[in-house]
């Protein structure tokens, strides 16, 4: 989904006259910045660190708790927390609309617009951010749905070849412990795979 965030922050950018944009991808507990583009075109930004997800410290905090639009016409007009105030003083912005990305009634980010001059973003434009949050989500469904279905086939698979082992190795065991080992590593991309065995003696066997 990167290249559809990095798409959809620089068209929102661009088409509502952003000094700022940026889109945030949370858990509900923390948010992290996915994608963002400023006023130049540059895409550059900070490491992608997880940020923990507080109302009184910023306002896509407030966003994501809320689930509803933050619409801040005059930053300038309104008490902004230490965090917001450095944002002010860095970038300069004094106004921004803010919108969570909603699915199944979870908020699962934030698109958030900033423009240096103060103003409200008329409705029409409220309508288009709107639209972008909901390219996101599908882009972030389809993801998804696609890891899904790539993750049961690939256990299906395993599956398959582990039943094809034992029916074509009646005889001997071995062959069936290496092709579950195998399929084990695959799946759970584990470092070490062992099997352990007791024995008619009561002692266990590694395999």
């Amino acid at each position: 989904v990167q290249p559809v965030f990095e798409a959809i922050v620089g068209s929102a950018r661009r088409l509502l006259n952003c000094a700022l944009a940026t889109l945030l991808r949370t858990d509900g507990q923390t948010f992290q910045q996915m994608a963002i583009e400023k006023a130049d075109g540059s895409r550059t930004s900070s490491a992608r660190r997880m940020r923990p997800v507080d109302p009184d410290h910023d306002f896509p905090s407030q966003v994501i708790v809320s689930k509803t639009m933050l619409h801040l016409p005059d930053w300038s007009a309104i008490a902004l927390s230490a965090h917001e105030a450095e944002v002010f003083a860095q970038i300069g912005c004094h106004s921004s609309l803010m919108l969570p990305l909603l699915r199944a009634g979870a908020c699962i980010g934030v698109l958030a617009l900033l423009r240096v001059e103060a103003g409200a973003f008329s409705d029409q434009e409220i309508a288009l951010a709107r639209s972008f949050c909901d390219h996101a989500v599908i882009a972030i469904e389809n993801a998804r749905l696609f890891n899904e279905t790539q993750e049961a086939l690939a256990q299906q698979t395993a599956a398959a070849d582990v039943l094809n082992v034992i029916s074509n190795s009646v005889a001997d065991a071995e062959p069936a412990f290496k092709a579950i080992a195998n399929a084990c590593q695959a799946l759970f991309d584990s470092d070490q795979v062992v099997l352990s065995l007791v024995d008619d003696a009561g002692l266990v066997r590694h395999e």
